[in-house]
């Protein structure tokens, strides 16, 4: 599943999601992210002459392992039906937990782009591509944040309706095409071919 796919569920479905035990681990996954980017800025700092393709794509697996990995929600891919067994859950706190997960999200995506900005890279091609994958992932920021203002326009009385009805008005107001304009999958799939690598495995 590609990150646009992911956000787009994952944003509408994390607030059950979160209900249901994974905010436990949030601590302990921090600490373990922090650790990760120390080893990830240690290993862009030690290329300043220049990377070749192995130390790029090490580069790259590790920050897609540490920040973009975790937003693959793939058992999550029916909405419906999460949404159905998710019922009694505290539906009113939709709101307010899916903006925290937007801001969490946006903060792994500045971090994904920090660790591919201005590298140096002996390969022309791989350097451009990895150039305009940092400039989507700009772009996908961004679209978080228009995420983030069509989350305060949903209007919080819909939220005691049935299910169906939360699920009709959720997919029009918060997964709309306009949201996301970026082309970070897009990208993202560019270097994974010219590497011969797939970052989802």
């Amino acid at each position: 599943m590609k990150l646009n796919k992911i956000l787009s569920i994952f944003f509408v479905t994390i607030f059950l999601i979160s209900m249901t035990g994974c905010n436990n681990s949030t601590n302990e996954n921090k600490t373990q992210q922090n650790e990760k980017k120390n080893q990830i800025q240690d290993q862009k700092q030690d290329n300043n002459k220049g990377m070749n393709k192995d130390e790029y794509k090490e580069l790259l697996t590790k920050s897609y392992d540490k920040y973009i990995q975790p937003l693959d929600i793939k058992e999550y891919d029916d909405l419906e039906n999460l949404l159905s067994n998710n019922s009694q859950k505290d539906i009113n706190k939709f709101v307010e937990d899916f903006k925290l997960i937007l801001d969490e999200s946006k903060s792994n995506i500045n971090e994904f782009s920090k660790t591919i900005s201005n590298l140096k890279i002996e390969d022309e091609k791989l350097s451009n591509l990895n150039n305009e994958l940092f400039e989507e992932s700009q772009k996908l920021v961004k679209d978080i944040d228009n995420q983030k203002l069509a989350i305060d326009k949903v209007d919080k009385d819909i939220l005691t309706k049935p299910i169906k009805e939360i699920l009709d008005y959720l997919n029009e107001t918060l997964i709309k095409e306009d949201l996301f304009t970026n082309k970070f999958d897009e990208k993202l799939q560019k270097i994974e071919d010219y590497l011969g690598i797939d970052l989802q495995k």
